[in-house]
């Protein structure tokens, strides 16, 4: 097992890209350290879609290069990391993920950005900071 298996929750926001970058350079400082990148599609402003349907598609792709981002990021600390992509209600999933699957931390972002740039302090953060069975670690 590693020495510590780190989930950090990705957006796109300036924030979270910080917030690869920290939690990669914990990594890296952690030798045996897990790291996997998460971004999640928020199933609130999904209006149903479903895989084939053309806003889901798109939606997926921003996801995607949203990972792809935040691993150049990482790797560029000479940290390798597993990526994520899922869809659901953003908090949730996150905080289920992290207990499901023994995740030792998470690191976020205060601020996000879900289609619409928003603030999420009040939100996905407090929510993952209230409800997370590990330690958070939020990036301003």
């Amino acid at each position: 097992m590693s020495e510590f298996k780190i989930l950090v929750c990705v957006d796109g926001s300036d924030e979270a890209l910080k917030a690869a970058r920290l939690s990669a350079n914990f990594a890296r400082l952690n030798p045996g350290s897990e790291l996997t990148l998460l971004h999640v599609l928020d199933d609130a402003a999904s209006h149903g879609e479903v895989p084939d349907n053309p806003i889901y598609r798109e939606r997926k792709k921003a996801g995607e290069n949203i990972l792809a981002e935040a691993r150049k990021i990482v790797e560029s600390e000479g940290v390798s990391c597993a990526t994520r992509l899922i869809v659901g209600p953003i908090a949730l999933e996150i905080v289920r993920l992290a207990e499901r699957e023994g995740y030792t931390m998470i690191y976020t972002g205060t601020r996000g950005k879900s289609g619409f740039k928003r603030m999420l302090v009040g939100s996905v953060a407090d929510k993952i900071i209230r409800y997370a069975h590990c330690p958070v670690t939020v990036i301003r």
